[in-house]
């Protein structure tokens, strides 16, 4: 590729030679603009000028990082700082080295820094099960720590040791009515009933040993105490006719009073 031979000093060969007496026209004003052709002048080690001298050209190789100052001072080593173009306030642009929570490498990888993910830049409903770290087998997630803390693996043998502190520790023993509450609202009374009367139907009111349960009575069940020996008498003509939360209405084996029956109640 040569560019057109200079017709003077300049880097544009014009089409018009204007002299002393030349005439202005626009016909030949015209074609002193649009004919103009770039000349060899305008060569240099960057910029090549096309054969009609209509088109100018960047040489192969020729932009250095010395051409590209509108970035900054560029270094082409291994761990040179990177910038990017930017559009600022006042329209124009400018070169910025990426800064914050990401940044990016000379191939144009872009990485987040660490823990720079935090709650508010995680959209909610967006962490799926997937997401989780995976747990081993026959684990459940749970803290047992004492205190507030990260959720860890629980084993089966620390779920059960964890319900049973939370639920099942007795939160009141009365030694006087002999009735047990447990925290989750399991009540477990224990008592005696000496017949009355000449009914075999016999009731025992649970005001008389600690109150009534709050719910009902669930689970009731007696036996009957022979005063001399203190042992268990087997029968089989005792059954339970009505229970409620506040009272049990239960047939005995006899019709004589003094009869001690003892009793266990279950209710909530």
């Amino acid at each position: 590729m040569a560019a057109p031979s200079a017709s003077g000093t300049g880097i544009i060969n014009k089409p018009v030679a204007y002299g002393a007496t030349s005439q202005v026209t626009s016909t030949n004003l015209n074609a002193h603009v649009d004919n103009a052709v770039f000349n060899a002048n305008a060569v240099s080690s960057t910029i090549n000028v096309g054969d009609d001298g209509t088109g100018l050209f960047v040489v192969d190789g020729s932009i250095t990082t010395a051409k590209t100052s509108f970035l900054g001072t560029v270094d082409v080593t291994a761990n040179s700082t990177v910038r990017i173009l930017s559009k600022q306030s006042d329209g124009q642009y400018d070169s910025v080295t990426p800064s914050g929570d990401v940044t990016m490498s000379q191939a144009g990888a872009i990485t987040i820094a660490n823990d720079a993910v935090t709650t508010d830049k995680i959209l909610n409903s967006n962490v799926t099960l997937a997401k989780v770290a995976n747990i081993a087998d026959d684990r459940v997630l749970g803290n047992i720590s004492g205190g507030a803390a990260a959720p860890s693996e629980l084993t089966a043998a620390n779920v059960v040791t964890m319900l049973g502190t939370s639920l099942m520790n007795p939160t009141s023993i009365s030694g006087s009515t002999n009735t047990v509450v447990f925290s989750n609202g399991l009540t477990l009374k224990l008592g005696s009933h000496t017949t009355s009367g000449s009914s075999k139907n016999q009731t025992v009111n649970f005001s008389d040993h600690g109150g009534n349960f709050s719910n009902d009575c669930i689970y009731f069940h007696m036996y009957l105490l022979n005063n001399d020996s203190g042992n268990i008498i087997s029968t089989t003509n005792e059954y339970v006719r009505t229970q409620s939360a506040s009272s049990v209405v239960f047939n005995t084996s006899s019709s004589s009073n003094g009869l001690v029956y003892k009793f266990i109640a279950i209710g909530y």
